[in-house]
């Protein structure tokens, strides 16, 4: 591991750390890792259109939480199948309710949404992510039956390739993004931390750079992590498929096998490190190995969010693509 100094755009210096080579770890001697406890709220959304492919935070007040979640549908013409919805989860009654959030008439619909990450300023602001690295800034609130969302000009640039452009990796791959995470440093400013999915013989890559709402990422700030994990087994495993930040700072991914429309389904739940910051910059602090946290039979885990941090247990909230199988939500 090399760590090494890079300048930020916009007049502030960090220090990210990168990697040069693929991670390729294994657990053979590692205890198991501990049985989840029975969900808070869990329940399934029906129909494929429903699928969840990306999941934030939104607000909490209590025993509620209210997620974005995303779909990943692909169509053009209106009516257009969801892009959006608000999910209400009781903690403590266990109920769970969706609400389409109705991508607005006349604006440019989105294609194959992956990921959604929220600002905790309270005004519903919250970037979502397609495949192809496309981004844009969204605003969601109550008014229309019952939330509406509106999309916000400009948006941020596209999240970069490696030359710049799309192009197919070793293997034949064409890459995907699949996650995308904001975090807010010392300072106020702000990190987005990003995925490419990965599959077969091409290894996933965790990407993090300095992030402006209008501007998008940093290209001077932009630092990389390939990554290749030991599990789930299967056909055709992406070695990220979410991507999330907790409140410590801790930088988690998921990664998932998908073995076509109708499954089977695995998962697994990693810890890849610790985002530090000081009055000289912003590092990585990498775990020894990303650490195995949690494995997930039967869904294809799109979604991922972790409360806590600071010192406490992390609860997951999870969210499924299962393609045919539907949508699923599931919040420790």
């Amino acid at each position: 591991m090399t760590t090494r100094r890079v300048r930020m755009g916009w007049g502030l210096a960090i220090s990210l750390v990168t990697c040069a080579i693929a991670l390729r770890v294994g657990f053979a001697g590692d205890p198991p890792t501990p049985a989840a406890a029975p969900p808070r709220a869990e329940t399934t959304f029906q129909g494929r259109p429903l699928g969840v492919s990306g999941l934030s935070l939104l607000a909490g007040d209590g025993d509620t939480a209210r997620f974005l979640a995303i779909h990943d549908n692909k169509d053009s013409k209106p009516p257009l199948r969801p892009r959006v919805s608000l999910v209400v989860a009781d903690l403590e009654s266990h109920r769970v309710e969706r609400f389409d959030v109705p991508w607005p008439d006349g604006a440019d619909a989105p294609i194959d949404l992956e990921d959604v990450a929220t600002f905790p300023d309270g005004k519903g602001d919250a970037i979502v992510m397609e495949s192809s690295g496309r981004l844009f800034h969204v605003r969601v609130m109550r008014g229309g039956p019952p939330y509406r969302l509106e999309v916000v000009d400009p948006a941020p640039a596209p999240l970069p390739r490696w030359g710049g452009a799309a192009y197919e990796k070793e293997g034949g791959e064409v890459p995907e993004f699949e996650g995308f995470a904001l975090t807010q440093v010392s300072g106020g400013g702000w990190v987005a931390v990003w995925g490419e999915r990965g599959a077969h013989e091409a290894m996933g890559t965790v990407f993090f750079a300095p992030f402006d709402a209008t501007k998008g990422v940093d290209v001077d700030g932009l630092g990389a992590l390939p990554i290749r994990v030991p599990e789930p087994k299967g056909g055709d495993v992406r070695d990220v498929s979410a991507i999330a930040v907790d409140a410590s700072g801790a930088v988690w991914f998921a990664a998932a096998d998908d073995e076509g429309d109708d499954g089977p389904f695995r998962s697994a739940i990693y810890r890849l490190g610790r985002l530090r910051s000081s009055c000289s910059g912003l590092w990585i602090e990498r775990e020894a190995e990303p650490v195995l946290a949690r494995r997930v039979e039967g869904h294809k885990v799109e979604g991922l969010q972790v409360l806590g941090g600071l010192g406490a247990s992390p609860a997951f909230v999870l969210g499924g693509d299962d393609e045919n199988l539907g949508g699923w939500f599931h919040a420790d």
